[in-house]
């Protein structure tokens, strides 16, 4: 499965140096998988993706892979990149509570059979421990309060006087100035804040802690400029919640005075290297639905006044494009049943549209990520007006170029994308057909 790596441009470091920075901010809690693979794929800060020689090509392909076995169709699962084995991690999920272990090494899904494992469960809450080498998982919709750990070969429980008694709605993710895992959620008792530390739970007690509302659904990430986690809107029942929280190891501290996004869901963020912000575009505040753009330096929100913006839309797909240092956004709702499928670019100053021949029509549900190897964003599928599509298209910083590679996925929306740093190849998994079927082919792209 290795190839060539193709590039249009050279990265200098100088351009964008702080590539480890990148995080991916999601709502829910089922998006671990694509921001660790990310991650891995970018690798620590100075160490760039290798290049081929100027002028050399290589032809894309989709590969459709056929390893011996692979999970049952299934939704709800707990996934997470093991750094450490340099694997992905899978775990659970629905219809009818799963209970078994599997692991991708870039070609083929194998069947773990530890000697022990959690119980049967969906939902629960995954994320690499960088700190112990180890994947946590905690809790989801059987598991109770458990929490185990994942070694590579077999899952262990681990046993802590205490343990958070929050559900699968809460937000966790790995702190690297303090190299614990912190959890944040809704429990009986009012929202709580726990630190992993590989041995055992610790329920904080900070100051202060974050709103109603931010417990629930709620974007977190680490923020690398700052060494800060940052955690961001939430639900309060069917109303948006818009505060902003940041955790610094020992409390957690909302910024002073300082007025920031109204509340609201259904927005796309993602932490732009290049400018050492997030950025913040849209959603859905409820009454109505937002266009507005805002960027957070670590310590304010600054509403930015682009000459041009995007429509107002929810559930874009955005991402950081590290070979241009610019953020892309594509696609999204503008109503209940209203897609689009326009392209634009964030320079860390301005939205440009862009008017290539690209994807036709509205576009939601698509699947899209950055391909490192290549240094191109590469998209499939989605629903466009009724039908789900088939179709392959990368974008280069400039314009959306159709592939037609002479084998590809079959229709499908919803299905989990990631860069395979171990590999070098776009992984494409799961999804939805046209008739609505769960399916659970896994296709590799190179």
């Amino acid at each position: 499965m290795n190839r060539l790596p193709i590039t249009r441009k050279p990265i200098t470091p100088a351009a964008c140096a702080d590539r480890a920075g990148i995080a991916v901010l999601r709502r829910g809690v089922h998006l671990y998988a694509a921001g660790a693979v990310l991650l891995a794929a970018l690798g620590a800060p100075g160490v760039l993706p290798s290049v081929a020689p100027a002028g050399s090509s290589l032809a894309l392909n989709w590969t459709k892979q056929a390893p011996p076995a692979s999970p049952s169709a299934r939704d709800d699962v707990s996934m997470a990149y093991d750094a450490a084995t340099g694997t992905g991690v899978l775990y659970g999920g629905n219809p009818a509570l799963r209970g078994d272990t599997w692991t991708w090494n870039g070609s083929t899904w194998t069947r773990q059979h530890p000697a022990t494992r959690p119980p049967a469960t969906a939902s629960a809450l995954m994320a690499y421990d960088a700190a112990t080498g180890t994947v946590v998982l905690f809790g989801g919709d059987n598991g109770g309060r458990q929490t185990w750990t994942w070694n590579g070969t077999t899952w262990t429980q681990q046993h802590p006087a205490s343990s958070p008694p929050v559900g699968s709605d809460a937000s966790m993710a790995y702190d690297a100035a303090t190299r614990t895992v912190v959890l944040f959620g809704h429990a009986h008792h009012g929202r709580q804040t726990w630190t992993w530390n590989g041995t055992t739970w610790t329920h904080k007690h900070p100051a202060t802690t974050p709103a109603v509302g931010s417990g629930t659904f709620a974007s977190m990430a680490y923020d690398a400029a700052t060494r800060t986690v940052v955690l961001f809107g939430g639900e309060i029942g069917v109303q948006a919640y818009g505060g902003t929280w940041l955790w610094n190891g020992r409390n957690w501290t909302q910024p002073a005075g300082a007025s920031g996004p109204p509340g609201r869901w259904g927005a796309s963020m993602a932490y732009d290297a290049a400018t050492r912000t997030v950025v913040l575009f849209g959603g859905d505040g409820g009454p109505k639905l937002f266009n507005d753009t805002w960027t957070w330096n670590g310590t304010t929100w600054t509403k930015q006044h682009p000459a041009t913006s995007p429509t107002r839309r929810l559930n874009a797909a955005m991402t950081y494009d590290a070979a241009t240092c610019n953020i892309v956004l594509f696609g999204g709702a503008t109503g209940f049943s209203s897609i689009v499928g326009d392209t634009w670019t964030w320079n860390g100053t301005t939205w440009t549209k862009v008017s290539p021949s690209g994807p036709d029509g509205g576009l939601a549900d698509t699947s899209m990520a950055y391909d490192a190897a290549t240094g191109t964003v590469v998209r499939f599928g989605g629903i466009s007006s009724s039908r789900v599509l088939n179709d392959t298209w990368t974008w280069d910083g400039t314009s959306w170029t159709q592939q037609h590679p002479a084998v590809h996925p079959p229709a499908l929306k919803v299905a989990s994308m990631a860069y395979d740093a171990a590999t070098g190849t776009v992984i494409l998994f799961g999804g939805k057909t046209p008739g609505g079927a769960i399916v659970n082919d896994t296709w590799a792209w190179g």
